[in-house]
């Protein structure tokens, strides 16, 4: 594709408290629109989940963690891959 008939794409920020739904919307408006989900709250649970496995403790430690992350969607659109796995 060409650089004059590339499509340009769109971000849909949704916020709210825990429990509200966010994640139940954003997954349906995903699905409708053929977009993909990106779910940060799934980021950052992995980070903490790596994080606390590698023995991190402190924010500093975390970040480093965070760079050697590698985050991609699986092929079902429902998953975050973390380093190649679920």
């Amino acid at each position: 594709m060409t650089k004059k008939t590339q499509k340009k794409g769109f971000i849909i920020a949704i916020d709210g408290p825990a429990g509200a739904g966010k994640s139940t919307v954003s997954r349906s408006l995903a699905e409708e629109l053929h977009g993909m989900l990106l779910d940060t709250g799934a980021m950052y649970r992995s980070v903490a989940y790596f994080g606390l496995r590698a023995g991190a403790k402190t924010e500093r430690e975390y970040a480093i963690i965070a760079k050697a992350l590698v985050f991609q969607p699986s092929s079902d659109r429902r998953h975050l891959l973390v380093n190649g796995s679920i």
